[in-house]
């Protein structure tokens, strides 16, 4: 069929070790996440780059959980130069509420318009999209806290701390956060030191704090031990562990 030609469009997300990277080199700013405020109405910018030698005309789609509270402020549109960094921006509308607790996230999709193709034959384009995602951390209901335990190892005879990240992720605010942190010899399971942790109060939510304890080792014999942190807060209780080594 003389004349006629076949044009097939291949979309390749982050597939660079297919193909080298001066055939297609589209980036896109790193993702964002916020957390919820009710009927919050915010632009927030981001960042688009064509590392081409030649122009690029690429295209944004918005997919995913919150793509009706969202929208392109500038067109789903834009024409980079070449090697050009151009941003844009998208404005978010939240609701007074969203039902469902945790990260809802929507995915703005930034992909390369194919240029035009002239002549007979077979033609292959391809197709770059690469993805910005945007999220919104949802609080739970009630009382919710995240925690993280930490603990290192250390020399024969040392002093060490452990040291519990908290983060409250429920609508209410947490009135204290009190607990000991119990190490063990292992394998035997032998506790060898009770100490109690720092205490935090009126922890609202999203906001971070750290509970910390000093432990000393001396006379503790070298090997593998475990820190059993048993956290209360406000009628909940939470156990967390960590191993970590002596000499």
């Amino acid at each position: 069929m003389k004349g006629k030609k076949v044009v097939f469009c291949f979309v390749v997300f982050f597939l660079a070790i297919f193909f080298p990277t001066n055939v297609y080199s589209l980036g896109v700013s790193v993702n964002r996440l916020i957390e919820f405020e009710p009927n919050l109405d915010e632009s927030y910018m981001f960042c688009v780059r064509n590392s081409k030698s030649v122009d690029q005309e690429v295209t944004f789609n918005i997919t995913g959980a919150l793509a009706k509270y969202m929208e392109m402020n500038s067109g789903n549109k834009i024409t980079l130069s070449p090697s050009e960094i151009k941003c844009t921006s998208y404005h978010v509308k939240l609701p007074e509420k969203l039902e469902k607790p945790g990260i809802r996230s929507t995915l703005v999709e930034v992909k390369e318009v194919p240029k035009k193709t002239f002549g007979g034959g077979l033609n292959f384009n391809i197709i770059v999209a690469v993805k910005h995602k945007f999220s919104v951390r949802v609080p739970y209901p009630g009382k919710y806290v995240d925690f993280d335990l930490n603990a290192w190892d250390i020399k024969e005879n040392e002093k060490t701390y452990f040291a519990v990240q908290t983060v409250s992720r429920g609508t209410e605010t947490i009135e204290k956060i009190t607990g000991i942190a119990e190490v063990y010899q292992l394998p035997e399971e032998k506790s060898v030191g009770i100490v109690s942790f720092s205490e935090i109060e009126n922890l609202k939510t999203a906001e971070t704090a750290e509970m910390f304890v000093d432990w000393d080792s001396v006379g503790q014999k070298p090997g593998n031990y475990k820190v059993v942190a048993k956290l209360d807060y406000d009628e909940n209780k939470k156990e967390l562990e960590k191993s970590f080594r002596i000499g």
